[in-house]
């Protein structure tokens, strides 16, 4: 069974007291054997690379992100989420490095010619899943708060029910 966390936009701090969200952004020792599933279905979006290394980058504990992408593209003009990794962090030493070698970014890659719409690309994006703790679900253009991994599993745990849905749309 697992647990399931949606939202179409970054979970916002104010949910949180101060002293709480300076409390568990900070360390990534909270919750250290949970994951986070993160899909995401990109239709030749610019941003889609910046977006995945702005996750692992903001993440306190970057070893819990992984991604599930559909992207759908012209592999002649647009942005990839994966080699376009490589103009926006320098390795070693940026939370992204080594990311797509050790599982933590899966991809799917079709001709944008060939979607079938934003329904099928999000379902399809959510069959890279790999048994991870939480599933959450992000646009390809998104801006991570610092911490946004543990200030998620935390709003999760405080609702104290193992079937919520928690979820957002953008204002």
């Amino acid at each position: 069974r697992r647990k399931i966390l949606i939202s179409t936009q970054v979970l916002p701090q104010s949910f949180l007291n101060r002293e709480r969200a300076a409390q568990i952004t900070k360390r990534k020792d909270f919750w250290p054997d949970e994951s986070i599933f993160v899909s995401v279905a990109s239709y030749r979006d610019p941003e889609i690379a910046k977006t995945v290394a702005r996750a692992f980058e903001r993440a306190a504990d970057p070893d819990r992100v992984f991604f599930g992408i559909f992207q759908q593209n012209d592999e002649s003009k647009d942005v990839d989420a994966v080699r376009g990794l490589a103009p926006l962090i320098q390795c070693p030493g940026h939370a992204a490095c080594g990311r797509v070698r050790n599982g933590q970014i899966r991809i799917h890659r079709i001709a944008w010619k060939d979607t079938l719409g934003p329904t099928v690309a999000r379902h399809l994006s959510e069959t890279l899943y790999g048994n991870e703790t939480y599933v959450i679900s992000f646009d390809s253009h998104t801006n991570f708060a610092h911490g946004w991994d543990v200030i998620a599993i935390d709003m999760f745990k405080r609702i104290n029910n193992p079937r919520a849905i928690v979820t957002t749309y953008p204002a």
